[in-house]
C-alpha cells in the first residue's frame, strides 16, 4: 500500500509537472462521514476537507475530457449512539466519538461541458488511496469529556491506510470558481479488533462520506 501511493504520488507529480495543459488550485470545505458496517453510528459526522488540486486536459483526444488528481487533508470518523449510566448514575449521557486525518490522493477522469460563457458544469470518478496520519478517540459524559487517547491505530485499533473510489459532480463559474459535491467509499475493512474467543460480531468499519467543497483554479 505504501508503495501503491508513492507510485501515484510520483506518477501524478510527472504528468502535472511536464503538461501543457495544466490547471492548479485550492479548495476547501465539509465533509460528512458516517462508515459503512455494523459499527454504532449516530448520524454523520461533520469534519474538513482542505487541499490542493490540479486537472490536465486532454485536448489532443475529445474536447471535455480532462484528468483531475490532488492532496487533501480529510477529516473521517463517526460519533456514537448515546448510553446512559456512568460510575453508577443511570441518568448520565455517554457518547464516544473517533476522529481519523487522512492525507488523501485521488486521481480521477472527468468531463467538463460547458452550457454558457460563465458556466460549465462536470463530473468525475476514479480511485483514491489515504493514509491516516493522526487520530484520537474521545468519550464524553453529559457533554464533557473524561478520556480520549491517540493511540488508536495498530494491533485491536485501526488501519492507517485506506483506498477507495469517489465520484464527484460540480460546477464551474467564470473559469476560476467550482463548486463541487463528492462520495466516496472506502474498500478496507479498516477496524482490527482481533477474535477474542467471545459470542459477538467482529466489528466492521469502512470508510464513506460525502463532501461540499468550493474551489478556486488559477
Amino acid at each position: 500500500m505504501k508503495k501503491l501511493f508513492l507510485g501515484m504520488f510520483l506518477l501524478c507529480c510527472g504528468l502535472y509537472a511536464n503538461a501543457q495543459g495544466m490547471k492548479y488550485g485550492v479548495n476547501a470545505g465539509i465533509n460528512l462521514s458516517k462508515p459503512a458496517g455494523n459499527v454504532d453510528a449516530n448520524g454523520v459526522k461533520p469534519g474538513a476537507k482542505v487541499g490542493f488540486r490540479g486537472e490536465y486536459d486532454f485536448k489532443s483526444a475529445a474536447d471535455g475530457f480532462y484528468l483531475s488528481s490532488g492532496l487533501y487533508w480529510s477529516q473521517k470518523g463517526y460519533k456514537s449512539h448515546p448510553y446512559y449510566g456512568y460510575a453508577g448514575n443511570t441518568t448520565s449521557e455517554v457518547t464516544s466519538s473517533v476522529n481519523l486525518n487522512y492525507l488523501e490522493l485521488p486521481v480521477h477522469i472527468g468531463y467538463k461541458l460547458p452550457c454558457c460563457k460563465n458556466l460549465s458544469l462536470f463530473g468525475e470518478a476514479g480511485p483514491y488511496i489515504g493514509y491516516a496520519a493522526w487520530g484520537k478517540s474521545t468519550a464524553k459524559v453529559d457533554g464533557k469529556k473524561v478520556s480520549s487517547s491517540s493511540k488508536i491505530f495498530g494491533h485491536n485499533g485501526f488501519r492507517r491506510f485506506d483506498t477507495g473510489v469517489g465520484v464527484q459532480i460540480g460546477a464551474q463559474l467564470f473559469g476560476h470558481y467550482q463548486l463541487i459535491a463528492g462520495y466516496e467509499r472506502g474498500f478496507i475493512q479498516l477496524s482490527k479488533d482481533s477474535n477474542t474467543g467471545l459470542p459477538v460480531e467482529k466489528e466492521k468499519y469502512r470508510n464513506r462520506s460525502f463532501d461540499i467543497t468550493l474551489a478556486y483554479e488559477f
